[in-house]
């Protein structure tokens, strides 16, 4: 899906960028999110998300299996990772899956899974140089990382 052009396409991901940036900040001081305008930000996102396929739809005719792709794929990481907030009874708190369902709301595939997998990178290499210096039982706050995935695959330009 291409995004619009002109100044809508330049600057769709302000808010999703300057509430990354801010709950990463809340989330390594108090270890929470800001949960309505991250709620309202993701309901935002998937009522664009909508708005743009109805248009391709309407202007190319895209199936609905193309509709569907565009539409939950994106969504699979946040939702696995609410699943798996609710099944570790909080080993990965719900902040981050929201703010996973959030990305996915705004951001296409192609966008969301790079920026997990460098999040998850990150996070990988802070486990694993914080587990060799001896602290073994600490929260790890998942928001920052996943804003720096997010960070560098727009300078990738995925």
């Amino acid at each position: 899906m291409n995004f619009p052009e002109g100044m809508i396409g330049e600057i769709y991901w302000l808010p999703l960028a300057s509430v990354l940036i801010s709950n990463s900040i809340r989330d390594l001081r108090k270890k929470e999110i800001f949960l309505w305008p991250t709620a309202l930000l993701g309901l935002l996102g998937i009522g664009w998300k909508i708005f743009l396929i109805y248009t391709e739809v309407w202007n190319t005719g895209m199936t609905l299996r193309e509709m569907e792709y565009l539409l939950f794929v994106p969504l699979l990481p946040g939702i696995a990772a609410a699943i798996l907030s609710f099944t570790s009874k909080g080993n990965l708190g719900m902040g981050d899956a929201i703010m996973l369902l959030v990305f996915g709301a705004w951001e296409n595939a192609e966008t969301v899974i790079p920026a997990m997998l460098f999040a998850l990178a990150g996070l990988g290499t802070y486990s694993a140089v914080m587990f060799m210096s001896g602290r073994r039982r600490i929260e790890i706050p998942a928001v920052p990382f996943l804003a720096g995935g997010f960070f560098l695959t727009l300078l990738m330009g995925c």
